[in-house]
């Protein structure tokens, strides 16, 4: 079975947030350029502004070297994230079913256990068109932020010759920047994409993908027609018809039984929203389709009412909505603070704490999955994971995983040098001063679990990170 749409959208988190950081960056960076040897005398300004135009280029190449190195790491998690969905979709599905399917001759081969080159080949060829499409975001970004230079430049020479003092000036220039932010790029609506909603957006799709398309391929492997769609409360308007659903492949099917000798209408897939955009299996589409055996399987996908799903999808929406409007506030309160906008960190710190009310209230109102990945606000170099970290919970025995680059939040170091009970193993293995060594603890967040991780660290390299602990989140 293919990964949750959770865990899709964790992973696509946690590669995308970095565009949110670099963002934040090229914004501040933005403002620090301009106020920088802002001018005292009117007469001055129309010099400064020229000698900040000059400097833009100066700004582009900075901002292309800092998203080079950002971005560097990019491309192996696309491609590790992909393969993890593939492989999860083939490896998922019931063995024994089609065991149970194969003598009855309800498909032509077993399934080989290794993915096939169709699907890996697959795998590549949207491995390529989501790196194309992302470094369409950085090219929109970059272009953006060019430009956001150039207006908040003139806005802020215009008050400054209307009378304002730079301060002041500079002040009310940047604070639509701030609200604005930067452009991912324009969808066909005409829709401004902020970068991280942008790559995330991408990332999901192709995720999706990939797990759809290798549940393709091995339904062809094995020869099975009809398919089951996945259900959940919530689903966009085309994918909500066709939800919980069975469908033929071909056309050519019409009715089947379940197990217990129930009878199913099978529909045409042809017929289906399948291949459009917003359609099922679409861009940001949760669903995923499964195998289904004429007497033998079942269909357990809860039948969704139209009224109630259509009601959770507006719910959600808003609840989106909400997220990237927090997060914005959050980004407006801290550019303020930087550049000693007093009154205006005030105002957008209260705008932080009414947004999270109003999030909050509307999650609990309506019994919504809180997402707090998505209402955090990042620097731009948190402490993060440097190695994806494989654990198995001392508790329950389950196994588990924190990504590469998760957020390692409050980290704090807990000894240092001689104080380390191992210190003088570690610097036999790994090398190093003594007293460089640190000790260190701090908690990586998700949406369901707080994970309490110990390690050690030698000049900001990693080494034996440890999950000490889990505990579900209050």
């Amino acid at each position: 079975m293919k990964p949750t749409p959770n865990e899709l959208a964790i992973l696509a988190h946690e590669i995308a947030r970095v565009y949110g950081t670099l963002e934040e960056w090229m914004i501040r960076r933005i403002v620090q350029r301009l106020m920088d040897g802002a001018p005292d005398l009117p007469a001055e300004v129309e010099d400064w502004r020229i000698e900040k135009i000059l400097a833009s280029a100066s700004f582009r190449r900075e901002s292309v070297a800092v998203m080079r190195k950002v971005l560097g790491d990019i491309p192996p998690q696309v491609d590790r994230m992909l393969y993890h969905t593939a492989r999860e979709s083939v490896d998922g599905g019931d063995g024994a079913t089609l065991q149970e399917a194969w003598e009855r001759g309800l498909i032509r081969n077993m399934p080989q256990p290794e993915m096939a080159a169709k699907t890996t080949f697959m795998i590549e060829k949207l491995k390529e068109q989501a790196l194309d499409r992302m470094n369409l975001v950085n090219t929109s970004m970059l272009t953006s932020a060019q430009q956001k230079y150039i207006n908040t430049l003139n806005v802020a020479a215009g008050f400054m010759l209307s009378g304002e003092s730079p301060h002041v000036a500079m002040k009310t220039a940047t604070r639509q920047l701030v609200k604005d932010g930067l452009t991912g790029f324009y969808d066909r609506a005409g829709r401004q994409w902020e970068p991280q909603s942008a790559v995330e957006m991408i990332l999901r799709t192709t995720g999706n993908s990939a797990a759809n398309q290798a549940a393709f391929t091995r339904m062809d492997e094995v020869g099975c027609d009809v398919i089951v769609v996945s259900s959940h409360l919530g689903a966009r308007p085309k994918c909500s018809l066709v939800q919980g659903k069975l469908f033929s492949r071909s056309g050519t099917t019409k009715t089947v039984k379940d197990k217990n000798g129930a009878v199913w209408q099978v529909g045409d897939w042809n017929k289906t929203s399948y291949g459009e955009p917003d359609g099922i299996l679409g861009i940001n589409c949760r669903h995923h389709i499964g195998m289904f055996f004429d007497g033998l399987s079942e269909n357990k996908q809860e039948q969704i009412d139209e009224t109630k799903n259509r009601e959770r999808y507006e719910q959600e929406q808003k609840q989106r909505k909400l997220e990237r409007e927090l997060r914005k506030a959050k980004r407006e309160r801290d550019v303020a603070k930087e550049i000693g906008d007093e009154d205006r960190a005030r105002y957008a710190n209260a705008k932080v704490r009414a947004k999270s009310k109003e999030l909050r209230s509307h999650i609990e109102e309506f019994d919504l999955r809180r997402s707090r990945v998505r209402e955090r606000y990042y620097a731009l170099n948190p402490e993060h994971l440097k190695e994806k970290l494989d654990f198995i919970d001392p508790y329950t025995n389950e196994k588990g995983f924190l990504p590469k680059h998760a957020i390692i939040d409050k980290s704090l170091t807990i000894a240092k040098g001689s104080r380390i009970r191992v210190v003088d193993r570690l610097v036999a293995e790994y090398g190093g001063d003594p007293s460089h060594w640190h000790k260190k603890a701090g908690r990586i967040l998700s949406d369901k679990y707080i994970h309490d991780v110990h390690w050690f660290e030698l000049n900001g390299e990693q080494y034996e990170v440890k999950l000490k602990s889990r505990s579900l989140r209050k």
